[in-house]
């Protein structure tokens, strides 16, 4: 029997609510103790202009900060030998990566980084160009956070790897932007599927299913999967710095919204 429980990425609390619900449902013994889990929404935003419900940049705040919050959560319900896959993005090695689509990110503390642009509106086309630097930068924290996160795992005998989808067209990715671009992408794009590194949702969504359920690479761990197909994150993923001043802001940021939350 399947569950279903509401959550919404861009607030905190309800990613804190959707958690306990499932740990309910454990100690009740409605399900077992959770074997796989994938953690697989993002947003891609035209802009940086949003917010999330704490007053977060709204791509970094679902991207990057939930995900954070929603793995915390579901440490009790996994199981001993729990598998989580993280969902990473070619984004994080930089526009040579995406056909020059998507621009290069560009790393910043988290505090900077979880900040929503302000001033001037843009034009067009830079607001653009920022949305496009958030997603990225986004994919590049999740991916070094992914590493932390790895390591706490390993000494439990819990597995983490990522899983890069690689460059999926035909989904609803862009219908944060112009009407046209996002009807060029869901009914012209899907032609190039056949480009290496150029997929669909169904044929990467079954290496997907594979890699989390351990009919592949059963022994990999802080792993970086593409498609299917086992590789490397940037190097840059690994930076000690950047990891330990990204777990510690993220933890920070949790606890604080647990605090107003029960309150």
């Amino acid at each position: 029997m399947a569950h279903g429980i509401r959550v919404d990425l861009s607030d905190l609390s309800t990613v804190q609510a959707a958690s306990a619900a499932v740990s309910r449902l454990v100690e009740r013994g409605e399900i077992g103790n959770l074997d796989a889990v994938v953690l697989n929404a993002g947003v891609m935003l035209a802009d940086r202009r949003r917010l999330s419900a704490q007053g977060y940049e709204l791509t970094f705040a679902v991207n990057v900060l939930a995900q954070h919050a929603l793995l915390r959560g579901l440490q009790g319900p996994l199981s001993p030998r729990g598998h989580v896959i993280v969902l990473g993005s070619s984004t994080h090695r930089g526009k040579r990566a995406t056909l020059g689509l998507v621009p290069n990110p560009v790393w910043q503390p988290p505090a900077v980084l979880s900040q929503p642009e302000r001033g001037p509106l843009p034009s067009r086309r830079d607001s653009r160009e920022q949305g496009g630097v958030a997603y990225a930068s986004s994919r590049l924290a999740l991916i070094t956070l992914a590493h932390e996160w790895a390591d706490r795992f390993a000494s439990l005998g819990r597995r983490l790897n990522v899983y890069d989808p690689g460059f999926v067209v035909g989904t609803g990715l862009v219908r944060d932007r112009r009407p046209h671009e996002d009807w060029v992408w869901r009914r012209v794009m899907p032609v190039m599927s056949v480009i290496p590194g150029v997929t669909t949702p169904s044929r990467t969504a079954r290496h997907l299913v594979a890699l989390a359920l351990g009919e592949t690479s059963p022994d990999l761990h802080d792993g970086y999967v593409e498609m299917g197909r086992v590789s490397d994150a940037e190097p840059v993923t690994f930076d000690s710095a950047r990891r330990q001043a990204l777990w510690d802001w993220c933890e920070q940021t949790v606890d604080e919204a647990g605090t107003r939350r029960a309150s």
